[in-house]
């Protein structure tokens, strides 16, 4: 990651094979078409709790929380984690340029919640965590090759810009409405297209922050 070194951090990149875990972005929860995926043994709720587990055991960390970035595909796994995880030891997260989203509405899932509700409470944990929401400013490509057209990805906007923008106003109006409080943050990034190194430098001065991170 980007900014990372020698910084007295671990950075940890898991690696969800396509053979095994092909839809890595959904949790492994559901296909990319809607369908879901019954089992339960499969999905990845608890894969980084357990990568978290690992680590702090291998190094003898005495940290009881983690940092999480993810871009592209790895944008929406972060976010569902968020949203489906099996651990609250997130401490602050950055997503950037997802291509789709699963929204906190009444659309089946993995495009809203329908079918696979939230556990009690990680609503509020999920609004209050520290977030930072990266859209990349000219990523609003509505041919692009990779991305999702699905009908229920459609619905949610034509291109990433587009899909991003919904999905935050969405949870905006969700804190309004249930008097939740917000703590994510939304940047746009200037001139930035689909761009995994643009997006990784504007997320590390978030991630990075407690550590003095000089760019």
């Amino acid at each position: 990651m980007l900014g990372a070194k020698d910084k007295n951090v671990i950075l940890v990149a898991p690696h969800f094979t396509k053979e095994n875990y092909k839809y890595y972005n959904t949790l492994n929860m559901a296909k990319s078409s809607g369908v879901v995926i019954p089992n339960k043994e499969k999905w990845l709720t608890n894969s980084i709790t357990s990568f978290h587990t690992f680590f702090k055991s291998r190094f003898n960390l005495s940290t009881e929380t983690y940092l999480m970035f993810g871009f592209s595909g790895g944008s929406q796994f972060v976010h569902r984690y968020l949203m489906y995880g099996e651990d609250t030891a997130i401490e602050k997260a950055a997503i950037g340029s997802a291509g789709w989203y699963t929204f906190i509405n009444y659309e089946p899932f993995p495009y809203g919640i329908k079918g696979m509700p939230l556990e009690p409470n990680r609503l509020e944990w999920l609004m209050s965590r520290e977030v930072l929401f990266l859209l990349g400013e000219e990523d609003n490509d509505p041919n692009s090759s990779s991305l999702n057209t699905s009908k229920g990805a459609m619905r949610q906007g034509s291109q990433r810009v587009a899909r991003g923008w919904n999905y935050f106003n969405t949870l905006i109006n969700i804190g309004d409405q249930f008097q939740t409080p917000f703590r994510w943050r939304y940047e746009l990034v200037e001139g930035v297209k689909h761009d995994t190194f643009r997006m990784s430098r504007a997320a590390m001065p978030f991630i990075l922050e407690d550590l003095d991170y000089k760019g």
